[in-house]
């Protein structure tokens, strides 16, 4: 499947071409050197685990207070690198829900 999405930028105006099997569930475009907060939208009470993914491998995220998994992962100054296909993998006693950020990193 592909999925194709115009963004708009200040500057200029790209198209990105996304191939793969996962359905853009949100585009985040962010400047090389700001701060990348993506948040996953499920309600923590009814989750026992959130798993981070980029590009389809897990990222280390810390737990807050050790007990709770955080929908929030942020990235302080980030680099064209850091742009790509986030997942967040949510589960419960019933399965598990995924939801695809793709982040577009532009430059200065």
């Amino acid at each position: 499947m592909r999925e194709s999405a115009i963004i708009r930028t200040t500057k200029q105006q790209q198209q990105l071409e996304y191939i793969g099997d996962d359905k853009i569930t949100k585009i985040i475009t962010v400047q090389e050197g700001g701060d990348l907060k993506i948040t996953c939208p499920v309600d923590l009470n009814t989750v026992n685990e959130i798993l981070w993914l980029k590009d389809h491998k897990a990222i280390l995220t810390r737990l807050v207070d050790g007990l709770k998994p955080t929908r929030t992962y942020r990235v302080r100054s980030v680099a064209v690198e850091d742009g790509g296909m986030y997942t967040c993998k949510a589960t419960n006693g019933f399965g598990a829900n995924y939801f695809h950020i793709f982040v577009y990193v532009y430059g200065e």
